[in-house]
């Protein structure tokens, strides 16, 4: 049987000589030492690739050493890894394939930066013929800490510990069409050490204004949660969600919802193991109430940060269980409900009031604009901020037991206005969700008065 890959290999026909390597891999076919090294030392990439990778699965560990040294003349001191990244070429692209070892002797070349990242000797084989350098990211990533989550590809030329990749669009192109993501730049060492250690705790941060202005509080909150951004990977760039320093008045906020989502389906589809997010909020309290709709209750572990003294303080800790905010309540300790009704009509307005601004003036023109009734929801002894000391997932949950007890009566439509502190929002659109009919108003400066901006019943969650 080696006689026929033997012949194969002498006549050119490379493609009949893999397809054997390929039945030899699968235990279909045998073949002797001696075809195996020259199949090794066949100039052709296909032939080398499917050679090393029959050898390695079929022989003993001691038997495939022996055999590559006396094929290369180098002493294995690695077992094999298998590797993938992306090639762009004129048909669109496709993902190549490697295998590679740790060996005795340093090769130089286009494996030099490897070698130089390993200390090492580097032996790679490739199942395919490509340009460029970019395959050195992924190589240097398998020999030091083996395999890749599977929902990641590398890709990019090393420098040092650095990677970074060109034809960066298309190679992001080429992993989606696999189910994939494209790590495109970063630093392998520290890229690796966070997916080994597994970190759990990941800091996101929601503001106005330019991302530039962002970076400040988001590296008090990384230094709170005690968490290093991996470039190129979750950093400010993933970590940072920038709102327009001034919100639109005359449009909806849905499309602004639908880009949170995506951004915290990306997070999702990045991490391969269980993670919580630890999330703070410069942002228009309404905002953050749509974006509590968005993450739902039983999707993502949350944790809430309130900006105080200069410090983040963990206000909300839903990590373990995001239901309990959800939870009936018979009795209320924080929360009063002051209603005004009896005008026949499906329609609420409610204004929540845990905050020094007052809204009970405000939801009673509405209440009459809209010929509707009106319930005040209010902490009597809150009005003047939350300490720190309270527990203010109690007071979430108490205001929407509240919520709750005005949608008992039998409301089809409510609108909906807020003096409550953002991490309280947040979570109560949690809470909320998106499966009532209510319009949310927020208050603009600029008009000195409250317009609609979004509904919570077409917001999408996670």
């Amino acid at each position: 049987m080696s006689k026929t890959l033997k012949k194969l290999l002498e006549n050119g026909k490379t493609s009949l000589a893999v397809s054997y390597l390929k039945g030899f891999e699968k235990g279909e076919t045998e073949i002797d030492r001696e075809t195996l090294v020259s199949a090794l030392k066949n100039p052709d990439p296909k032939v080398k690739y499917h050679a090393v990778k029959g050898a390695y699965k079929r022989l003993s560990e001691e038997s495939f050493k022996e055999l590559l040294k006396e094929a290369f003349g180098m002493e294995v001191e690695s077992s094999p890894v298998e590797f993938q990244f992306p090639v762009v070429n004129g048909n669109g692209g496709e993902i190549a394939k490697g295998i590679a070892l740790l060996v005795d002797k340093k090769q130089g070349g286009k494996v030099s930066q490897v070698e130089e990242l390993t200390g090492k000797g580097v032996l790679a084989f490739f199942d395919r013929e490509f340009s460029g350098d970019s395959f050195q990211a992924p190589l240097g990533y398998a020999l030091l800490y083996r395999e890749l989550p599977e929902n990641l590809l590398l890709s990019g030329k090393l420098s040092g510990e650095e990677f970074s990749a060109n034809h960066l669009k298309e190679k992001e192109e080429i992993a989606r069409k696999e189910g994939k993501i494209l790590i495109g730049k970063g630093n392998i060492r520290k890229l690796g050490e966070f997916l080994k250690d597994e970190k759990t705790e990941i800091p996101f941060l929601i503001g106005t204004g330019e991302k530039e202005s962002l970076s400040q509080p988001f590296e008090l909150l990384c230094r709170t949660v005690n968490f290093e951004p991996v470039k190129g990977y979750l950093d400010e760039e993933l970590l940072i969600f920038p709102l327009p320093a001034t919100l639109p008045h005359s449009e909806s906020w849905l499309p602004l919802f639908k880009n949170f989502r995506k951004r915290i389906l990306e997070i999702k589809d990045r991490i391969p193991f269980s993670f919580s997010l630890h999330l703070a909020l410069k942002t228009p309290i309404t905002f953050s109430f749509g974006a509590g709709i968005v993450i739902g209750t039983g999707k993502l572990p949350i944790a809430v940060y309130h900006f105080e003294n200069e410090k983040y303080h963990r206000v909300i800790d839903l990590t373990e269980d995001s239901r309990q905010i959800k939870r009936r309540r018979r009795e209320l300790r924080y929360v009063e409900i002051v209603s005004e009704t009896g005008k026949e009509t499906d329609t609420a307005v409610v204004a929540l009031q845990v905050a020094s601004h007052e809204m009970r003036r405000k939801g009673e023109e509405l209440a009459e604009r809209f010929n509707s009734d009106f319930f005040y929801i209010h902490a009597p002894e809150l009005k003047g901020g939350v300490p720190l000391s309270e527990n203010w997932t109690e007071i979430v949950a108490e205001l929407y037991e509240a919520m709750n007890r005005v949608y008992d009566r039998g409301y089809r439509k409510f609108h909906l206005i807020m003096s409550i502190p953002n991490p309280i929002a947040f979570a109560l659109g949690m809470a909320v969700g998106n499966y009532w009919d209510i319009e949310v108003w927020s208050y603009f400066k600029e008009l000195k008065d409250y317009k609609p901006v979004f509904n919570a019943g077409e917001i999408p969650n996670i």
